[in-house]
C-alpha cells in the first residue's frame, strides 16, 4: 500500500486508504504505518466514510 500511495502522490494524486481494508503483520506496525501514510502520502479514513462519499456522488 505504501508504494502505491507514494507512486500516486508522485503523479499528483492523493490516495484514499480505507483503514479496515489493509493489514500488517502486527497491530502496532499496522497503526504506525497508517499514521505515517496519513502524515505523508494518503488520506486514511474509515471505510464507512468512503461508502458515504461514493453514495453521494
Amino acid at each position: 500500500m505504501r508504494a502505491t500511495a507514494v507512486d500516486a502522490l508522485s503523479h499528483g494524486y492523493r490516495t484514499i486508504v480505507p483503514e479496515e481494508c489493509v493489514a500488517d503483520k502486527h497491530e502496532s506496525y499496522h497503526f504506525a504505518n497508517l499514521t505515517d501514510l496519513l502524515i505523508k502520502y494518503a488520506d486514511v479514513v474509515p471505510v464507512s466514510e468512503v461508502h458515504e462519499w461514493l453514495d453521494a456522488h
